[in-house]
């Protein structure tokens, strides 16, 4: 669905009524709850991108769903589960819960031995560590990542192990959810496990 230009009312609010519908199509006919908005995280974003989500998504959110302060649900599978933990480790102010699902966290092994700032600062493995004792940090520690993975093909549960790793040294709740040799790297394990954590969470 397309906003017009000239349209006052926030892209994100469009696409967010486009997106629960879709949602609800594919997740068993039941409307997501309004009161707790779901931003899908997806790719890896460049800092534009990060900006874009802090400064006008998370507003445009706020705004459709009338509530200044709502706390938002980020979600992502594979590198899309990347985001969606790095948006509650850069803010925690905005999102209260990160449930990624069969994460690939960490990228060192695609930069071709390059390390840089951006990166450093995009990947949650290497700039949690680092984090200073201060108001993002004491703030992360009154969140949640759910970092499901299943056991079957093509998933690594290793990866998620990492993660969790990385933020349990910082005192960051999480949790791994192991699903099984049943359940692949693949949708049909994401369009599963989604739904049991909205509910879990609503």
């Amino acid at each position: 669905m397309r906003a017009d230009a000239d349209d006052p009312r926030p892209l994100a609010a469009h696409r967010r009524r486009a997106d629960q519908g879709l949602l609800a199509r594919q997740y068993g006919g039941e409307e997501l709850d309004p009161r707790r908005p779901l931003a899908a995280a997806e790719g890896v974003a460049a800092e534009p991108v990060r900006r874009v989500r802090r400064r006008e998504l998370v507003p445009a959110i706020r705004t459709d769903c009338r509530t200044p302060d709502i706390e938002i649900v980020t979600a992502g599978a594979s590198i899309g589960a990347l985001n969606a933990v790095a948006s509650l480790t850069r803010h925690p102010d905005a999102f209260a819960l990160a449930i990624g699902m069969s994460g690939t966290y960490n990228l060192t092994g695609w930069m071709d031995g390059v390390h840089t700032l951006d990166f450093h600062y995009f990947s949650p493995i290497h700039f949690v560590p680092t984090l200073p004792e201060g108001p993002q940090l004491t703030r992360l520690r009154s969140r949640l990542a759910i970092l499901a993975v299943g056991e079957g093909r093509w998933d690594r549960p290793g990866n998620s192990w990492e993660m969790a790793s990385v933020l349990g040294r910082r005192g960051v709740p999480n949790r791994v959810d192991l699903w099984g040799q049943d359940h692949d790297h693949d949708w049909p394990t994401w369009r599963e496990m989604l739904p049991k954590y909205l509910a879990d969470h609503s």
